[in-house]
């Protein structure tokens, strides 16, 4: 009788301990994930060898992210998307003027080499709040 009852507790023991074990490697998992999903929004803008690159949408009547910073001498790459309707990206400081139209996706791509703030605006008429959609660049 003591044997089964040895039996028993070593047998309810390993299957406590599977299912602990097993639990682990599942927050493991969810960790791992977790840092799969900050590398992956770190290249949103992502920073390397000097190479920005900066994923952006443009819509009524907003850029997104409005504001940029980057350092002097970074060459940025900036892919922007058009949500809705025609749309433009312009930068008067750097020679920049892009037409985005509606659900594309255009690349523009610079060299930061001038330090300070910038405006970038929309350059195509796209509504009534077009004169406040701006953001900022901003070169240090």
């Amino acid at each position: 009788m003591l044997k089964y009852l040895l039996i028993v507790l070593l047998a309810m023991t390993l299957v406590v301990s599977g299912c602990q074990q097993q639990t682990n490697t599942s927050n493991n998992q969810d960790n791992n994930s977790n840092n799969q999903v900050n590398e992956n929004n770190n290249m949103n803008t992502g920073t390397t060898a000097n190479q920005v690159v900066i994923n952006m949408k443009a819509r009524k009547f907003e850029f997104e992210p409005s504001i940029i910073k980057v350092k002097q001498g970074d060459k940025v790459k900036l892919i922007i998307t058009s949500e809705d309707v025609a749309h433009g990206f312009a930068i008067s400081d750097y020679n920049i003027n892009k037409k985005l139209e509606s659900g594309k996706t255009e690349t523009i791509e610079f060299t930061a080499d001038k330090k300070g703030e910038f405006t970038f605006f929309c350059s195509v008429l796209c509504g009534s709040g077009h004169s406040d959609m701006q953001g900022k660049l901003i070169v240090e």
